[in-house]
């Protein structure tokens, strides 16, 4: 790889040529030995072999002709991740034994090319679930792999249950390390026919649906009492996940959610909330979830599997195995995924 770097940085002009990693992700390149590097990363499709390339390149550099056969898939994905004007780095050219114009050696360019290049190739992903009971099998699959699939990094994280240990316990491992995707998995309660116990969705908007006050034998949110809040993430009463369109490779459904720090048992409850709301499913930790992931601008998905229909407490009835089953294959497809 070095030697290839070497090769195709020996004269001064800019160049672009390819590279198709192990993982048939494919990097293309651009060099100009004004030696100011701008690198980015965007999903990109090159010819037939992915839908997530990276694209570095330098400048100044005169027109570079992309390649046929690139297409923009998403653009909610481009980071800018960093510039270096190694040209006019003294002490850098003067560490690395270089000279300054036209000068730093290709294979110190090629050196630390390959290092960004390194960087790159590869996305942190935070999988989260609010008990390892639900994703345990998920979990084993990745520790057998030392955390790692393809050139992505997965990390796993138990938040607990309810709504205040999950804000709590993402934002924390956020802030250590802004994760490129998130995921959260668990099972839910089903309102609907439509997915019985056993069935797997992707929930695509969030309702809180204990926030407010009950009066008059009816329940207000606190966008029916108008009080003074910020509105930002929401989108009218909804936490709505604007990233979905990246997911739907996976064929999962996408659902109304709502979450409540309290199982719905009560059938007055329960018909209160189908009348104002219309979920199709319940969690206790969704909302929490789509509030960091919307706040933050970080995509994610919450996939659910249907373990009981709401109201049911006869557990003869509920499908918990064959859910957790259901989700963590679905989960171990998703990890193995082309990202």
């Amino acid at each position: 790889m070095i030697q290839l770097f070497y090769n195709m940085l020996i004269n001064n002009l800019a160049q672009l040529f390819y590279i198709e990693h192990k993982t048939r992700i494919v990097a293309g390149l651009a060099f100009d030995c004004d030696i100011q590097l701008v690198i980015m990363t965007m999903p990109v499709g090159i010819s037939a072999f992915a839908k997530n390339g990276f694209v570095l390149c330098c400048v100044p550099v005169g027109v570079i002709k992309f390649m046929g056969g690139v297409k923009m898939l998403n653009t909610g994905q481009i980071h800018h991740l960093f510039t270096e004007n190694l040209r006019k780095d003294k002490g850098y050219a003067r560490r690395q034994g270089t000279r300054r114009h036209k000068g730093i050696s290709n294979s110190a360019l090629c050196l630390y090319a390959f290092g960004l290049y390194a960087y790159l190739c590869h996305m942190y992903i935070l999988l989260t679930a609010a008990t390892h009971f639900e994703i345990q099998p998920a979990i084993h699959f990745l520790a057998e792999r030392d955390g790692r699939f393809g050139d992505h990094q997965f990390e796993t994280l138990i938040t607990g249950i309810g709504s205040m240990s999950t804000a709590y316990w993402v934002t924390k491992a956020i802030a250590t390390r802004k994760p490129d995707y998130m995921i959260q998995a668990g099972v839910a309660g089903s309102f609907s026919p439509q997915y019985p116990p056993g069935s797997l969705v992707m929930v695509s908007e969030e309702i809180c649906g204990d926030l407010g006050v009950e009066e008059n034998n009816g329940f207000k949110d606190v966008f029916d009492m108008g009080l003074p809040q910020i509105t930002t993430p929401f989108s009218g009463k909804g936490l709505v996940n604007i990233y979905t369109k990246q997911f739907q490779q996976y064929g999962l459904p996408g659902v109304k959610a709502i979450t409540i720090n309290e199982i719905s048992t009560r059938a007055h409850r329960i018909q209160q909330l189908q009348q104002k709301y219309a979920p199709d499913v319940e969690s206790m930790e969704g909302a929490a979830f789509h509030y960091v992931g919307l706040m933050e601008k970080i995509p994610f998905l919450q996939v659910r599997a249907v373990s009981n229909t709401v109201g049911e407490r006869d557990k003869t009835k509920w499908k918990m195995k064959e859910a957790i089953e259901a989700l963590n294959n679905k989960l171990i497809e998703i990890i193995r995924s082309d990202w």
